[in-house]
């Protein structure tokens, strides 16, 4: 009877499959590194950057603050935090970023709209329809000045409501709006170039509330002085000063 070897015994085959599915995976490593050196040559790296929609943000700035002004290779763009940055541009609201292979980006700025002024120190700025800054004002803007809290700039948080009813003023009165202020016992106060004030409340159902606003302006007789409180949809009150 003939015996196998004991060395025959412990030895164990590798099957073709497991040969092959290294050679697969060294195959496939090559090709990625190789892929990864070739993109990243001069070739496909951004040559090109167009910018619209971009008025007060310089094209260079804009550029600037994308991460743009140097080389960079195509493939490590990232679309989400290149517009996260230009989103802290004063001006821009919005940015999509878009490549073009082999070597071109293309960025769309949405920017934002003044929609008042407001004191900060001894300078007036414009206020943003989302209550940012957008800098010194142009000397004669004819935009409300809003009076908010001392100190800070409080139209991104605690008088955000005075910026809403700005963002809001329909233009069949909007440009008689001299100042919008608030004050804790009566809310949300507009006076007009007349001036009248006018008594908005709380910021809500402005729509209601400034139907009502048109339509004063439209048939009363107001005189200078005279308070108009409008809290109350189609309970107009009016006092004189």
């Amino acid at each position: 009877m003939s015996r196998r070897r004991p060395d025959m015994d412990s030895r164990r085959v590798r099957p073709r499959w497991w040969w092959r599915s290294i050679l697969a995976g060294a195959i496939i490593t090559t090709l990625v590194l190789g892929g990864q050196w070739i993109l990243h040559q001069p070739f496909f790296k951004v040559r090109s950057v167009s910018v619209s929609g971009n008025i007060h943000e310089t094209r260079l700035d804009v550029i600037a603050q994308a991460g743009l002004a140097t080389p960079v290779a195509m493939i490590d763009l990232n679309e989400a935090n290149i517009s996260r940055h230009l989103s802290l541009m004063p001006w821009v609201a919005r940015a999509v970023v878009s490549r073009q292979w082999p070597h071109s980006v293309n960025i769309t700025i949405t920017e934002r709209h003044p929609v008042a002024i407001a004191a900060r120190g001894s300078r007036y700025e414009l206020v943003a329809e989302d209550g940012v800054d957008l800098g010194l004002a142009p000397t004669g803007t004819n935009l409300p000045l809003l009076i908010g809290s001392v100190g800070g700039w409080p139209y991104t948080g605690s008088a955000r409501n005075l910026v809403a009813v700005a963002a809001t003023l329909p233009r069949a009165f909007s440009a008689q709006v001299a100042t919008i202020s608030q004050r804790p016992e009566s809310g949300i106060r507009l006076t007009m170039t007349t001036p009248v004030t006018f008594i908005l409340g709380p910021a809500t159902d402005l729509p209601a509330k400034y139907e009502d606003v048109a339509a004063v302006l439209a048939h009363e007789n107001l005189t200078a002085g005279d308070v108009v409180d409008v809290t109350v949809p189609s309970a107009v009150a009016i006092s004189g000063p």
